[in-house]
């Protein structure tokens, strides 16, 4: 049950992205920075999120908050792995 609804945030997550980086590609800056956000609620170790949120919100003149997006970039990148997740060290 548990793997099924992580499975399904997932799905959601990805989607989310793909909506976003249309989004952002169609110059929707601001439709664009929504769905990060969206994506960064339901995981906010998703660090290709925090980069892409960041370099929307540079561009939109947003350069304070998008200083704090990269800094938690800069935090997280040692903790997570590839899929945003808390990564657990392998011994």
């Amino acid at each position: 049950m548990l793997e099924e609804l992580f499975e399904s945030d997932l799905a959601e997550i990805s989607q989310l992205m793909n909506e976003a980086r249309s989004l952002s590609n169609a110059a929707k800056t601001q439709s664009a920075i929504i769905l990060y956000r969206q994506v960064l609620s339901r995981n906010p170790f998703h660090t290709e999120a925090l980069n892409e949120l960041a370099e929307l919100l540079e561009t939109a003149g947003e350069t304070d908050e998008a200083k704090r997006y990269r800094q938690r970039i800069i935090i997280l990148q040692p903790m997570k792995n590839q899929h945003g997740t808390p990564r657990h060290d392998e011994t």
